[in-house]
């Protein structure tokens, strides 16, 4: 069972929702982990990850050809 209040927990999680393209679930996990621990490093860094892959995603579903800058 995954504690509830362990950020490193959380964040792993986050990374295994992200490789099966759960994006909204992978950002759920990763800013509860940073409400445990505000200063966490690899979650801000697995957020950035995660908001730019869901970026990407949604383009690549409406079929949008836009370049990221």
């Amino acid at each position: 069972m995954l504690e509830p209040k362990n950020a490193n927990a959380r964040i792993d999680m986050a990374v295994c929702y992200y490789n099966m393209q759960q994006f909204d679930k992978a950002e759920s996990e990763i800013l509860t982990a940073l409400k445990y621990s505000p200063n966490h490093q690899t979650g801000f860094l697995n957020l950035g990850v995660i908001y730019l892959a869901k970026q990407i995603w949604k383009n690549q579903k409406n079929g949008s050809r836009k370049q990221l800058n």
